[in-house]
């Protein structure tokens, strides 16, 4: 098995493909949808993606995370935030993957409620990197099909 600093290697060599597909996603879903005050405006709002590469506990990290936040300055008093990370852990005993989308809303939405939501989580331990790069790419897939999360804030659609 390949030592953990040559599997990190090797799916940095990947890692731009599923940021840019989680990247169109978010960045469709942003224009979609007024993330901002029901005036029409677009209140506070912000599209950040990122990729972190981290040491977490001597093991190297990599994260994908992509999020809107937003605040209707007339109704929340901090952010709301929807967003879809992707997490590789490389040790090794294999490669640790967790996918999830959480919500963090300030007030009800639509139909969530105020509070912190994950309506999706998938994780898997010990994969080695193929089985990682398989894993990430149908939690990528699977989280960019999740339109419905984003559509049940019950917010305005852009003209």
């Amino acid at each position: 098995m390949p030592s953990a600093e040559q599997q990190f290697a090797g799916f940095l060599l990947s890692l731009d493909r599923f940021q840019k597909q989680l990247a169109e996603f978010m960045l469709g879903a942003y224009l979609a949808c007024d993330f901002g005050g029901d005036s029409g405006d677009d209140g506070d709002s912000a599209l950040s993606p990122q990729a972190r590469l981290d040491v977490v506990d001597g093991a190297p990290q990599v994260t994908l995370d992509h999020a809107v936040t937003w605040m209707d300055l007339a109704r929340d008093q901090e952010p709301n935030e929807y967003r879809l990370a992707v997490t590789l852990t490389f040790t090794e005993a294999g490669i640790a993957v967790e996918a999830f989308v959480r919500l963090d809303l300030d007030r009800d939405m639509g139909e969530w409620p105020a509070g912190v939501h994950v309506p999706y989580r998938q994780q898997a331990y010990a994969l080695g990197l193929d089985e990682a790069l398989a894993f990430v790419e149908a939690r990528v897939e699977e989280m960019c099909r999740r339109y419905d999360d984003v559509t049940r804030l019950s917010l305005t659609p852009r003209h």
